[in-house]
């Protein structure tokens, strides 16, 4: 069979894990993700898993659920392997280790990797060209805890989560660096090329973060991340944008702003005209926002802004495909979104402008110097 056997180096504990509301919103179903994990292959000794194989009792990907909630086990990456070596029972705590932490302890789905690392110790090189093939050590292990509409989803390879960890994992390197140069300014281009392709991709969707592109051309939209707007919860805010509608258009008015909230996270729309602008156009420049700056993987979480810039240009209010929709071309000139750390609360609209966390959030100043008392 074509493709490698990766070795045995994944680890019992997952290298990296990620909450969402997009695998499903999970409240009651604690149990039902606990039953469904323990339907996973039990054993202690190291089994070959094959790739797309009847041959074996061990094969991927693999699902299994019950009552509403399923754990699936695949393999991601860029490179056609044979199998995996690895032990159940890892495979079965790293499934205990995402119910625990997006099903239990916030009500969502999630997935969590194994051998994430070895993609790291690759591309984390900033002399890596992301043209060159991937070795097979690039490999890694997905277990995904979502709900039935859900599961037909690889975050391994399609979820924007990904290349967001690779752009911090390359911005974190910056910062270890003790002072600039050729060094410093690689990580630089590579950090800023992985958040790129991580707007240009849509959770569920057929791209993959190495068949994605991104170039100068691409870039339209800035993402602000600022301290100063709060720390809003990330799944609450994914369970915002996870309800904005799909298809619907919305007119928006200038001289004010219009909010939407789920629990502490606040989203603001505000606009300098009167204009038209599709549900989904806001929730693709959402959805970048919040992996920019309220969940990134290695970076502190903290509130956000997103527009267009940072030159104007024209808009001819023409609605955009959902199909072309990306965080790089969302918004339209004079269309803003801000999302914040609501420490106030209020009960209409009229309160929420005239509260002082929006009087913060409007000025630039910090919603911490509210008194919330």
């Amino acid at each position: 069979m074509p493709g490698n056997l990766v070795p045995g180096a994944f680890l019992s504990n997952p290298d990296f894990n990620h909450c969402d509301a997009f695998y499903g919103e999970l409240e009651y179903q604690g149990n039902s993700c606990q039953r469904a994990a323990d339907q996973l292959p039990r054993g202690t000794n190291r089994e070959t898993w094959l790739v797309n194989s009847s041959d074996s009792p061990f094969s991927l990907p693999l699902t299994v659920g019950t009552d509403g909630c399923y754990v699936t086990v695949e393999v991601a990456g860029p490179t056609t392997i044979r199998g995996v070596s690895v032990v159940p029972n890892r495979v079965r705590a790293v499934a205990y280790f995402v119910v625990q932490q997006c099903v239990v302890e916030q009500n969502i789905g999630g997935f969590a990797t194994q051998n994430f690392g070895g993609l790291l110790n690759i591309v984390g090189n900033p002399l890596t060209d992301p043209e060159d093939p991937y070795p097979a050590s690039t490999t890694f292990l997905t277990v995904t805890v979502s709900g039935p509409s859900n599961r037909r989803y690889a975050p391994g390879n399609t979820d924007p989560h990904i290349p967001i960890t690779i752009g911090d994992y390359l911005y974190s390197k910056i910062h270890a660096l003790p002072y600039g140069g050729s060094l410093k300014n690689l990580y630089t281009v590579g950090s800023n090329y992985w958040i790129s392709v991580a707007q240009l991709m849509d959770r569920g969707g057929s791209k993959t973060w190495w068949e994605t592109k991104a170039t100068e051309e691409n870039s339209g939209m800035t993402y602000k991340c600022d301290a100063g707007l709060g720390s809003p919860s990330y799944p609450d805010c994914s369970r915002l944008a996870y309800e904005l509608p799909a298809l619907n258009s919305v007119t928006l008015t200038a001289g004010g702003a219009t909010f939407f909230n789920r629990d502490n996270c606040y989203m603001a729309l505000t606009v300098g005209t009167i204009i038209v602008i599709n549900w989904s156009q806001i929730r693709a420049a959402l959805d970048t926002l919040l992996n920019l700056c309220v969940g990134p993987p290695l970076q502190d979480p903290a509130g956000g802004r997103a527009f267009y810039g940072p030159m104007p240009r024209f808009y001819n209010g023409r609605k955009k495909k959902r199909s072309d929709l990306t965080g790089m071309n969302a918004l339209p000139p004079h269309v803003n979104i801000t999302v914040f750390e609501q420490l106030e609360p209020w009960t209409n609209t009229t309160g929420e402008l005239n509260s002082c966390t929006w009087k913060a959030v409007s000025s630039g100043s910090s919603v911490k110097t509210c008194n919330v008392g």
